[in-house]
């Protein structure tokens, strides 16, 4: 969903002096070969990724006019095995959890964990959910790559996540990162992205 192409944020990472860069675009990893392709030509390490549509259940009846609560889970690959869990996970998504979005319900990340490391993602993070605490722990019973993922953008909503997001990792123990959610390459583009 953001304004820049995968070749213009490698340039701009570039610029900055990042070694590793993430490409975690929303319910598909439809740019990453493009994404990987463009890192390697500038002798930047590409994470592969994807920021998942987490539902509590994706077996709620679609043809029914529904409000459900859709969350968002960060997630990045860590091996061969993670791979392929991530792309079992989307194909479930887009054939048994499609619903306006490409959706995946908590047990579907229960049963395809391995290989992954897990981020909290952004003010519309999945422990909004209803049974989404519930899932958090369930996770952390499961794996030690869950990390609390933190934005160091100034609006009012991000400030009260950011918060919650720190009250939590110290009550959990788990370790703070910070990441930016890019969606223009360069400040000049927000105007079109907007």
């Amino acid at each position: 969903d953001g304004f820049g192409k995968a070749d213009q944020y490698i340039i701009r990472a570039k610029e900055l002096g990042f070694k590793y860069i993430a490409c975690t675009d929303h319910g598909n990893i439809d740019g990453l070969i493009k994404f990987q392709k463009c890192c390697k030509d500038n002798d930047i390490i590409p994470i592969l990724g994807c920021e998942l549509y987490v539902v509590d259940d994706i077996k709620i009846p679609t043809d029914k006019k529904i409000k459900e609560k859709i969350g968002h889970i960060v997630v990045l690959v860590k091996d061969k095995i993670g791979w392929n869990n991530l792309t079992k996970m989307l194909t479930i998504a887009n054939i048994n959890g499609f619903y306006k979005k490409p959706r995946v319900d908590f047990d579907t990340i229960l049963n395809h964990y391995e290989g992954l490391i897990f981020l909290t993602a952004c003010t519309s993070s999945f422990l909004y959910n209803e049974k989404g605490k519930q899932f958090f722990e369930s996770l952390l019973e499961k794996t030690k790559d869950v990390f609390c993922e933190i934005m160091p953008i100034e609006f009012s909503d991000q400030k009260k996540h950011n918060k919650y997001i720190i009250d939590l990792a110290n009550k959990y123990d788990l370790q703070l990162i910070a990441s930016n959610d890019c969606h223009y390459p360069y400040s000049k583009n927000a105007k079109a992205q907007e």
